[in-house]
């Protein structure tokens, strides 16, 4: 999961932290991910093997 959510919400800790937990996935953390333009966030998503976001 790439996650640009904050741990001080339920959103945030429910789809960036519990569900990779707890499926043995793993959190890629991008802080201000809303900034990347589309290139360089395929880029990341790429680099990282992402398979699900969340913003």
């Amino acid at each position: 999961v790439l996650s640009a959510l904050p741990y001080d919400t339920w959103e945030g800790l429910s789809a960036g932290l519990y569900a990779p937990l707890a499926s043995g996935g793993s959190v890629v953390l991008c802080r201000n991910l809303d900034l990347l333009g589309e290139d360089a966030l395929a880029k990341r998503i790429e680099s990282e093997r992402v398979t699900s976001t969340a913003r």
